[in-house]
């Protein structure tokens, strides 16, 4: 008879003990998801940073040979409309900033390993300025 009287309070709290087990689980499992988009979010990040410092290299390269008696701009530009329709496919979506900045650097990078050829080559002096 006592257990008849006590077995509907058991069960509602049992059932009360579950509820609240499941919402802490659910809420633990929230802040994993969160935590793990973070981390996939930075990760493919730093992953388009790196294509994109190769498209920018390759970019340039193309432009370089492809528009060599052509002016900076114009290379640039050629440059700029390869590598967007390159990192396009690749399903990469940067700003044109972002871009052109990747094909600066590469410029600036090959700059840096020919200059000092040049100079030597030519015999010129190394006051004269490096454009």
């Amino acid at each position: 008879m006592i257990m008849e009287i006590i077995q509907p309070h058991i069960t509602e709290i049992a059932q009360s003990v579950l509820t609240i087990a499941a919402l802490l689980a659910l809420a633990g499992l929230r802040q994993v998801k969160k935590k793990a988009l973070e981390l996939y979010k930075a990760q493919t990040t730093n992953e388009q940073r790196e294509v994109l410092k190769k498209v920018g290299t390759e970019a340039f390269a193309h432009a370089e040979t492809l528009f060599k008696g052509m002016g900076g701009e114009a290379k640039l530009d050629a440059a700029y409309e390869y590598a967007s329709k390159k990192l396009g496919q690749l399903g990469i979506n940067l700003s044109g900033e972002e871009i052109k900045a990747s094909i600066h650097k590469a410029w600036l990078d090959h700059n840096a390993k020919i200059q000092p050829e040049k100079l030597i080559n030519s015999g010129t002096s190394s006051e004269q300025k490096i454009i």
